[in-house]
């Protein structure tokens, strides 16, 4: 793992910046062979040094890059071109491990996004021994995704089309499907005004595995309560997706607040479990 550079700390991408790559953030399959230079690296180790420092939950990322020497990852054909790759382990039996290590990753990825790379969240489709010499797993945890990071191409091959096509990767749930809101008389649609509507819109544009968007939230007042489908290995994975997106909104629009897992005693959404509470700080 890196350490963190102090002088590299100003070059972050900031509030403002992170929002636009929520936005402009989409999957890119095929990159045009350039490895990212010495400057574009050291960017991506000092976020990651600096997520990483004191994390309480049991997850890893680090950056390889394959040279044609040892490290020759292995996609199956989904990627083409990618030199650089970033590797996520964590404690695949930890539902708060999976939602932190999530969170970290797409962080990562969102700092790319900003310099103007591109990326693609990859779980079910790497062959995993040609990634093993790249990283050291820690006990307990599992190199469970990589995310390919690289300049794209500009050109898509007929394999990416299927693939984005079998996901519907283009397509999001309606918002009312996905977030809703307490009322005396029951759930209702969140109001167009309501302070949650932006950074409930960057969840619903995260990415996912397989676009499943397992993320649900109710917003009661103050507090807005997430909740998730487990209907995939890697729901609570996609969860901490969309927990980045939401923090870095929330941020952006000046709404303080803390994080807490108290299971609230409303009736949760079908089929979903409790994941973790925002409760927005007073005034």
């Amino acid at each position: 793992m890196s350490t963190l550079n102090p002088t590299m700390e100003s070059t972050f991408a900031d509030l403002k910046t992170l929002t636009a790559a929520i936005t402009d953030r989409h999957s890119v399959r095929t990159y045009d062979g350039r490895d990212l230079n010495g400057s574009q690296k050291l960017r991506l180790n000092n976020i990651i040094a600096r997520l990483s420092a004191g994390r309480r939950h049991k997850w890893t990322i680090s950056l390889a890059s394959g040279d044609g020497g040892t490290f020759r990852p292995s996609t199956y054909g989904v990627i083409k071109g990618a030199r650089t790759y970033a590797l996520l382990t964590y404690d695949t039996t930890d539902e708060t491990s999976a939602f932190a290590a999530g969170y970290a990753m797409e962080r990562v990825v969102l700092e790319a996004v900003s310099m103007g790379l591109g990326t693609c969240w990859i779980g079910g489709t790497f062959k995993e021994k040609t990634f093993m010499d790249a990283v050291n797993v820690p006990d307990g945890q599992t190199l469970a995704a990589v995310v390919s990071i690289g300049y794209d191409s500009g050109r898509t091959r007929l394999l990416e089309r299927l693939t984005k096509a079998v996901a519907k990767s283009a397509t999001r749930r309606p918002f009312n499907d996905l977030f809703v809101a307490t009322s005396p008389s029951g759930l209702i649609p969140l109001p167009s005004d309501s302070i949650w509507r932006n950074p409930l819109e960057a969840v619903r544009v995260a990415p996912s595995a397989v676009n499943a968007q397992p993320w649900r939230a109710v917003c009661d007042g103050e507090r807005v309560h997430f909740f998730y489908r487990r209907s995939r290995s890697r729901s609570a994975l996609d969860m901490g997706i969309a927990l980045c997106h939401f923090d870095i909104a929330r941020q952006a629009a000046e709404t303080e607040g803390r994080w807490s897992r108290e299971q609230p005693d409303i009736e949760p959404p079908e089929d979903t479990v409790y994941a973790v509470t925002f409760t927005r700080s007073a005034k």
